[in-house]
């Protein structure tokens, strides 16, 4: 792991329970990030980008979902990409699978890559209440 992926890690604490990926392209297409949340979510996504290419999945127009742990509780990794949003009862749905699985009062959300979609995706996470951390 390089030195950016230090500073990003340093800020999942125990605390966050989530990471919602906004990437540029389709999952299948590599950037920056994938090593990191390939590590954090314990080799799925790799594996999920094998299984994708062999059955020509088109990734690119759904939203990903990766469930792994940290500090011994279920961690949720939401990748989408900038052209995508989430709809309120997709955000409903993450506020319940952050908040029920957490031993935390406060749901918090590590906010990765949200460039063009961040004020639009931050909004919809402050307005249900979804602490984020970026």
């Amino acid at each position: 792991m390089n030195s950016s992926f230090d500073s990003i890690l340093e800020k999942i604490t125990p605390e966050v329970n989530g990471l919602i990926w906004v990437t540029n392209d389709d999952i299948k297409k590599d950037s920056e990030y994938h090593e990191l949340i390939n590590y954090l979510c314990d080799g799925k996504l790799y594996r999920f980008i094998n299984q994708a290419k062999k059955l020509d999945t088109d990734s690119a127009s759904q939203i990903n979902i990766f469930v792994s742990h940290s500090f011994g509780a279920p961690f949720f990794i939401y990748q989408l990409t900038e052209t995508q949003t989430l709809s309120n009862d997709q955000i409903s749905n993450l506020k319940k699978l952050l908040t029920s699985n957490s031993d935390c009062e406060a749901s918090q959300v590590f906010l990765l890559n949200a460039q063009e979609n961040e004020s639009k995706l931050t909004q919809s996470l402050k307005k249900a209440k979804i602490d984020i951390v970026i």
